[in-house]
């Protein structure tokens, strides 16, 4: 059983050269001869997207139940078709039945519905909206659950449901979960150096119900490309991605809109065979679950990553004291390189996320959590950067060893070189010289650098050679800056200069000590004291 919005049309009208003549006849009888308007031609263009209606169709299946038989079925189907009248209006032309594939009730058919399934089963070619219903009833009440499969973008709509007590509430849940599910589409077009500018269907139109209305400031959409061939059929469709929409200000069904995206250009040159549509998008979910995968062909997890969610799209400075309402939030991905983010209380302005593996950012896009129970994000694969910072940091570590030695045992040298130790100072100086020099770190490093590099363009991987090359210039500048051979230059002149200063002083002490003995030598000696008289006894 199909009710329609379109009224049957009389079979005279279906043949245009019998129905003109026969007017044409009448005229002139009653009125005589009179000047015939031409008919419009049959290839006159279409009206502007904002005064087309959107074409849909409504598919209901009801659980096998004694409570739903056919005078409840047609009753809920009649109360469904006059409450879209009542408030859509115009804005949708559309039909509504029982599920013609017989469609089993329930929230897990819906679940398994596949997009591309759902043109070839429900011959959706002259569509441009299908909205698929389940009812049935579930302990004292009911539920009923939808899902919508929009015909420009070929994209099925999250599943939603409602469930409710009341007999009586089934039309009338079902015709706002038909408004919650309903999404609707926008041209996307853009003149040179101007801003982004939204056509929406039927934006125009003007729905009984102001919240049907197409497009409405601060409503979020999606862009996608849609290629064409040469006999303009559409081949691919695809998703500009990280890329979201904010209307503005609504006049006529147009809007100027915010492009938040994470790309440097959204929006390429317009080409003859590419279209760009846009997709309203709501919030479904309160968290969203995103994994975080390295490119085809490997997709592989990435754990252990930083995630920052911002709602400013560069991170704040670190010397700026942060609002405790503005902290970001930040989360690390677990090994299946996954994290859940709750949705953000402004659903119309997206956050951004900053990813970083370790120091180096990796990613830096928009984000709206809610719209997608999942998703995923895909980055260049970081391995070959992480396992060349691994052997420099390496390499770094032995440099920081080789310049603590050095600078210990040129300490002691010069220490020693003030004490007069030679013995010792000539044994640091061998331990000096012994020691790894600058050339030897600069040959390793070079080695890291042609391997790293060689690997990154093999994989055609620009972002990562640029990595590496950054981090092996700034080593090459430590060890030209820590290892030094001009120091050690300067430590041995400085001790060649201590020990001539100290031979001379040895010398000057020699010739001191010669001088003053010579002396000694020619001077006369002193005569010697005569010896006392002798006493003798008894005189």
């Amino acid at each position: 059983m199909v009710f329609s919005r379109l009224r049957p049309i009389p079979s005279c009208f279906y043949n245009p050269a019998r129905t003109g003549a026969a007017l044409c006849a009448l005229a002139m009888v009653l009125a005589g001869p009179i000047a015939i308007q031409p008919l419009p031609a049959a290839d006159a263009p279409p009206p502007a997207l904002e005064l087309q209606p959107y074409r849909v169709r409504v598919e209901v299946s009801f659980a096998v139940r004694p409570e739903m038989g056919g005078a409840f079925r047609k009753a809920v189907l009649e109360d469904l078709r006059n409450g879209i009248d009542r408030s859509a209006a115009s804005l949708w032309q559309f039909e509504i039945g029982e599920d013609r594939k017989a469609r089993l009730a329930g929230i897990e058919p819906l679940r398994r519905l596949r997009a591309e399934q759902v043109a070839t089963d429900y011959s959706a070619a002259d569509l441009d909206k299908l909205h698929l219903l389940s009812i049935e009833s579930i302990g004292g009440g009911f539920r009923i659950a939808g899902r919508e499969w929009d015909a420009a973008t070929a994209q099925l709509g999250p599943l939603q449901e409602q469930s409710f007590p009341e007999r009586r509430d089934v039309a009338n849940r079902g015709v706002n979960l038909l408004r919650a599910l309903f999404r609707p589409v926008a041209t996307v077009t853009q003149a040179k150096g101007g801003p982004v500018v939204l056509r929406a269907r039927g934006g125009a139109l003007t729905p009984h119900d102001a919240s049907w209305q197409p497009l409405r400031k601060g409503s979020l959409f999606e862009a996608y490309y849609r290629y064409f061939n040469k006999d303009q059929v559409v081949e691919r469709i695809q998703q500009v991605p990280w890329t979201y929409l904010t209307v503005e200000a609504v006049e006529l069904g147009t809007s100027a809109c915010t492009v938040t995206s994470g790309l440097r250009s959204a929006f390429s040159a317009r080409r003859r065979r590419i279209d760009v549509v846009a997709l309203e998008v709501t919030r479904q979910v309160a968290t969203t679950r995103l994994t975080l995968v390295t490119r085809p062909p490997e997709r592989r997890p990435l754990g252990g990553v930083e995630v920052e969610v911002s709602a400013d799209s560069q991170p704040a400075p670190a010397d700026k004291p942060a609002v405790d309402a503005e902290q970001p939030r930040k989360f690390v991905t677990d090994r299946n390189g996954q994290v859940w983010i709750p949705a953000a209380e402004s659903f119309q302005k997206p956050v951004w996320l900053f990813v970083r593996s370790g120091q180096n950012l990796l990613a830096r896009v928009p984000f709206v959590p809610g719209i997608r129970p999942e998703q995923s994000l895909e980055l260049p694969d970081d391995s070959l950067r992480l396992e060349v910072e691994g052997q420099v940091a390496q390499l770094q570590s032995e440099l920081v060893d080789t310049v603590a030695k050095r600078a210990v045992v040129a300490a002691l040298a010069r220490k020693r070189a003030k004490d007069r130790g030679w013995d010792d100072v000539d044994n640091y100086l061998k331990q000096l010289t012994n020691m790894p020099k600058a050339p030897a770190f600069a040959a390793d490093l070079s080695a890291i650098r042609l391997n790293g590099l060689k690997t990154a363009r093999s994989r055609k991987d620009k972002i990562t050679e640029v990595r590496i090359q950054k981090l092996c210039d700034e080593t090459a500048t430590l060890i030209k800056d820590y290892l030094d051979e001009d120091k050690l230059k300067e430590l041995r002149e400085e001790i060649a200069e201590l020990k001539q200063i100290a031979a001379e002083d040895a010398a000057a002490e020699a010739e001191f000590k010669a001088s003053n003995k010579s002396a000694e030598q020619n001077s006369p000696k002193p005569a010697a004291p005569p010896p006392p008289p002798v006493v003798k006894p008894g005189l």
